[in-house]
């Protein structure tokens, strides 16, 4: 019995999210560019080599975003589970090492401290700085020249490694470990960077989510679940989209749809890998070790390459399918089309796309629409079924005996001749006459350009053009689309550009403000320096004036002091004269009465 799974966020806290992808397939693009054809096969070699082959993919940001909601608990940390509706998916290192292809076997014991001065892509591009950022990297990728092939493709794989599989925040240092690793190819090529790449990426998805919900039912917290929350992950986020497009059968309309065709591949919807389990599957498996892990990688890519046995019909069938998809991947035009930007409508005016389609032929039915008419002929090369007798059955094998034992690329090829249909053709010398009058700068145009590129391939290949001119056209056609991928590049740098302009236009702004108030700041503290100013030189005149008034009450208290010794003899002094006032006053009073007493006595002698 099944151990149910239960999931970490429920779906009441779902929100809605928008998800950056730290990881960019621009390098791919460039090294295509700047590499020579020597040197891109040089890089096929290493064990990055598969991946420039890699189909353009488009980042899901809304189905990374509604995987992680969905998420379930798992006591192992090294893998994750999914649970959708009734189907259980499980992301570990043996699924990732079986999408990408990369090395992911144990760590070795690798000592990287040792290297040879003067020689390899340190001394030879580096000029022996280490201290390079993943976003100042492609500038030095892009600027290098040397005539050492092997140092050009050192810089390849080291800027493949550090913006493609380890994709992390724009700034991040470069580890020195990956530089001396890169100048030793052997050691590097058995490096495993799948393990680096997964254990990167598993970090980042682990937690992508971690806190998010708790944040947005906080009650204080302002934002509301309506809002878009924002985060990006890291590491190869691709490798684990390209497993869930594995395992998740396509819809009839996703398989109509441009986006999917890289990873619809043929009976790829009908027959799915065995990692995707139903309700039957087991509880989530035990940690996984190094050892099993590439055991069990091979174990699943035997199961996975094992299907049962189809009728000779959807074999057919999916044969031209194989064949359509080679074209765009491996012929020329596939090179021109890698930088054709997608959603982009097509630049052609009304007058001249009328004009193609009222001078076209009907297009022919797809190879759907042909199957699904009883009436309808059948493509050239293609047998019809169920046969009328066994005998035209044997016949057909007969025939497809030799072609089988052909070589794969002349298969391809012969096949290809025949998908080139008048109609193509026609409309690719209609293109061309369309485009013979508009100037260059039109031509630049995304949609145009790879148009016109894919057009004079198809003309060359059907040898159109007369030989006087043929070497004009191809020297046109090679410099075109050298010339419109290093115009892309500069209007990119001119957008990035614009954009830092812009940045720093919004900062001088912003600076511009700050400055005006820090002045008014600085003329308020200049007014208040100067009121305190004032107010010290007043509070120094009246600690002056209390200083002068101190030194007056001093010499009152000493005047005073000498004043109330001399009161104190003027009262003594009055005092005794008061005393002498009275004897006198008493002697005159004697005076008098001896006075009248002598009168008295002289007059009774007279």
């Amino acid at each position: 019995m099944a151990t149910e799974l239960v999931p970490k966020i429920e779906e009441a806290d779902f929100f809605r999210g928008k998800v950056t992808c730290l990881s960019s397939l621009m390098p791919v693009y460039n090294i295509i560019l700047k590499l020579t054809e020597k040197q891109r096969k040089m890089f096929e070699c290493t064990c990055f080599g598969r991946l420039l082959e890699m189909d353009e993919l488009v980042f899901s940001s809304q189905t990374v975003h509604e995987l992680l909601l969905r998420e379930a608990k798992s006591p192992n940390t090294d893998e994750m589970w999914f649970k959708l509706g009734d189907n259980r998916i499980r992301f570990s290192i043996q699924e990732f090492c079986i999408v990408t292809g990369l090395n992911c076997s144990p760590y070795p014991s690798v000592d990287v401290d040792k290297r040879v001065k003067g020689v390899g892509l340190i001394d030879g591009l580096l000029n022996g700085d280490m201290n390079l950022y993943n976003n100042t990297l492609e500038d030095v990728f892009m600027n290098a020249s040397s005539n050492d092939d092997l140092t050009m493709v050192k810089l390849a794989l080291l800027y493949f490694l550090e913006n493609v599989l380890l994709g992390r925040e724009k700034g991040s240092p470069i580890d020195s470990e990956h530089i001396l690793l890169v100048d030793d190819l052997d050691r590097f090529n058995e490096y495993p960077w799948g393990r680096v790449c997964f254990e990167m990426t598993m970090k980042s998805l682990q937690n992508a989510l971690k806190g998010r919900v708790q944040m947005l039912n906080d009650g204080n917290n302002k934002k509301s679940k309506q809002n878009w929350e924002v985060y990006s992950v890291g590491g190869f986020p691709l490798g684990f989209l390209l497993q869930v497009y594995a395992f998740l059968q396509l819809t009839p309309e996703e398989e109509q749809q441009c986006y999917f065709q890289p990873f619809n591949a043929p009976g790829a919807s009908k027959y799915q890998p065995t990692l995707m389990h139903n309700n039957t599957t087991s509880a989530a498996s035990s940690p996984s070790s190094d050892v099993n892990a590439i055991t069990d990688t091979m174990a699943i890519k035997k199961s996975v390459k094992r299907k049962p046995p189809i009728e000779t019909t959807v074999v057919l069938e999916e044969l031209v399918v194989a064949l359509k998809k080679y074209k765009r991947n491996h012929l020329p035009s596939r090179r021109q089309e890698i930088f054709q930007e997608q959603g982009l409508a097509s630049l052609l005016s009304t007058e001249a796309q009328n004009a193609i389609e009222s001078t076209s032929p009907p297009p022919l039915p797809s190879v759907s629409a042909m199957a699904s008419t009883p009436n309808s002929t059948p493509l050239k090369g293609i047998a019809q079924s169920p046969m009328p007798s066994l005998d035209e059955a044997q016949a057909f094998f007969l025939e497809l005996k030799p072609i089988l034992d052909e070589s794969l690329e002349n298969l391809l090829q012969s096949s290809l001749a025949a998908l080139d249909s008048p109609q193509d053709i026609f409309r690719a010398k209609c293109f061309l006459l369309q485009c013979l009058p508009l100037n260059f700068e039109v031509l630049m145009k995304p949609s145009r350009r790879d148009q016109l590129n894919s057009s004079l391939e198809l003309l060359l290949k059907i040898d159109y053009f007369p030989s006087s001119i043929v070497d004009l056209v191809r020297s046109f056609q090679m410099k075109f689309l050298r010339d419109t991928c290093m115009y892309s590049n500069c209007q990119e740098r001119v957008k990035r550009a614009n954009k830092y302009k812009e940045d720093a236009t919004a900062l001088r702004g912003e600076l511009a403000k700050s400055l005006n108030h820090f002045d008014q700041v600085m003329s308020d503290i200049q007014i208040k320096a100067d009121m305190i100013e004032e107010l010290t030189k007043k509070l120094e005149e009246q600690k002056k004036l209390k200083a002068d008034l101190e030194e007056q009450a001093k010499d009152l208290a000493k005047s005073s002091f000498t004043s109330k010794g001399d009161l104190a003899r003027c009262v003594l002094n009055c005092k005794i004269l008061e005393k002498d006032k009275q004897d006198s006053v008493k002697l005159k009073a004697d005076i008098d009465a001896s006075w009248e007493e002598f009168k008295k006595q002289i007059a009774d002698f007279l």
